[in-house]
């Protein structure tokens, strides 16, 4: 971090001021932005971390104030070809889902998976759990949105029909950016649904939508086996 810790309130005014149109944002544009400008825009006001990784052959990184947290990959020449963001909404509450998503407008795509799962082996299973994951794509913005929630124990077994809850949706948004001419990469958000028990959404995605832009809370959905 900085020497002086820098004020939430100064941050977050210098993160609107910097504020852009998708795929860049507060100041930054992947596919077009380097290090160095990442640095330059945001050193002083954050903690700042990169390192070579030799498998990937990519620079590995994040950036993380008062304001939001940006993980970040870039090329060998500095060349950011990739963000993750996740605007901290207590700072930030314009990037509330139901405040943001209004201005980008129901996405061109969606899609949503689930995966149930049971800790057991040979003793027998005392605790099951489910992962709940939305994704909104907006190949106009060159952006995913990516609505993630690690619901609670569920119990020894699943009923035929039931559901989970997201208590607090802004604190689990993230925002994916790409460079223009990479979009395609996007593609592997578009992932269907797979569980262990096989599943099925019974929240539409048109209901999904009409709970954040509301800002329901909890945000719930309803699932129901496929052996019904």
């Amino acid at each position: 971090m900085p020497l002086v810790p820098p004020d939430p309130a100064e941050v977050a005014e210098r993160a609107r001021i910097l504020t852009c149109n998708p795929p860049c944002w507060f100041g930054l544009e992947p596919g077009l932005s380097t290090l160095e400008d990442l640095r330059n825009l945001w050193g002083k006001w954050s903690e700042v971390f990169w390192e070579w990784d030799t498998e990937t052959q990519t620079y590995q990184g994040y950036l993380t104030n008062p304001a939001f947290y940006m993980g970040f990959e870039a090329d060998r020449r500095g060349v950011i070809t990739y963000m993750e963001i996740k605007p901290k909404t207590q700072t930030l509450p314009e990037y509330a889902p139901s405040q943001y998503l209004r201005r980008l407008g129901p996405p061109s795509w969606d899609a949503r998976s689930f995966v149930w799962s049971g800790i057991g082996g040979e003793e027998p299973i005392t605790d099951t759990s489910a992962l709940l994951v939305f994704y909104f794509g907006y190949p106009d913005r060159y952006v995913v949105m990516e609505l993630l929630d690690f619901t609670p124990d569920l119990g020894t077994s699943l009923p035929v029909r039931f559901s989970a809850c997201i208590p607090q949706p802004d604190f689990f948004t993230t925002y994916f950016s790409y460079p223009r001419e990479t979009f395609h990469q996007a593609e592997i958000w578009q992932k269907q649904e797979y569980t262990d028990p096989p599943a099925r959404f019974l929240t539409t995605p048109e209901e999904i939508w009409e709970q954040i832009i509301k800002e329901q809370a909890p945000f719930c959905v309803e699932m129901a086996l496929i052996d019904e």
